[in-house]
């Protein structure tokens, strides 16, 4: 008498092929997932670029963005109770995205040397940074001819997040913004920093010069631990 089954028993070769595609599922999920979210990016550039060459002015366009937790970026909450650098955008009343009026988008931002090309949304909160980077509330507007504009973007490596390759660009690099009314800013990164996020404040506050600066934060590990990478640029023309 045989006792157990083959190997080549139907039910054993059954459970074997469902083994094999939820262990392909697992792998493939996230490629996935960012996948669909960059068509959601490039989307949202496509329409904010159309609206520009149709000579509109794209500061009344607000997007309702997913808001289904499969989108959902590790660290995205940042550390709770210590280091966090931002608040919640409701918060301080700007950009701050519902279910009924969306996201506003204030322009898209450009890095051609690290392939980088994304929408800025007005305001930091968890979705904005889940389809593009966000303008910090309390700094200066986009392409602004004075202050600071800081821009905040997720990076985990993991899931080709926004700014998963921030980190890789230098002195000298390019960087151009579009805003709403058309026009594009160049800047030139002029020096980059890693710093504990108890000193992200210094630059989001800008070092009083003068001298009009965009600044791009992104965490410097994966998952939102630890130190911030800090670039920071000025206006080429300046």
């Amino acid at each position: 008498m045989r006792i157990g089954m083959s190997i080549h028993h139907p039910v054993v070769t059954g459970i074997k092929i469902v083994i094999l595609l939820a262990m392909l599922a697992v792998i493939l999920y996230q490629p996935v997932i960012s996948l669909i979210r960059q068509r959601y990016i490039d989307g949202y550039i496509e329409q904010f670029e159309y609206s520009l060459a149709c000579g509109g002015n794209s500061s009344s366009d607000n997007f309702i963005v997913p808001d289904s937790p499969v989108f959902a970026i590790e660290g995205e909450y940042g550390q709770s109770g210590e280091g966090e650098y931002y608040e919640d955008p409701s918060s301080v009343g700007s950009g701050y995205d519902d279910k009924r009026k969306g996201l506003k988008l204030l322009g898209v931002l450009k890095i051609p040397s690290i392939d980088t090309e994304v929408p800025v949304w007005e305001g930091v909160s968890v979705k904005a940074l889940r389809f593009g980077v966000g303008r910090y509330p309390l700094s200066s507007d986009l392409g602004s001819d004075s202050g600071n504009c800081f821009i905040m973007g997720h990076r985990n490596r993991h899931l080709s997040t926004i700014f998963c390759r921030l980190q890789y660009v230098n002195v000298g690099d390019q960087v151009e913004v579009t805003t709403r009314d058309g026009g594009t800013v160049e800047y030139k990164v002029a020096k980059t920093a890693a710093v504990p996020p108890d000193k992200v404040e210094e630059y989001i506050t800008g070092s009083g010069d003068g001298q009009p600066k965009l600044t791009l934060c992104t965490c410097l590990t994966e998952r939102g631990r630890g130190w911030r990478f800090i670039a920071v640029c000025t206006k080429s023309e300046f």
